[in-house]
């Protein structure tokens, strides 16, 4: 289980970052809230 709840965060972890890189804050915002909410849901479907 450990090792799927990581791999989900790195995975979102790196969404996020790619978001950082635009120059327009509301894209920066909403590309991070989107990743972030997938990778929430990614990790509350990890099974135990």
């Amino acid at each position: 289980m450990f090792k799927d709840y990581t791999g989900a965060m790195t995975v979102m972890h790196d969404e996020i970052m790619i978001g950082m890189t635009d120059n327009d804050p509301d894209t920066t915002f909403a590309q991070g809230m989107l990743s972030h909410h997938i990778g929430a849901v990614e990790m509350a479907e990890i099974r135990h």
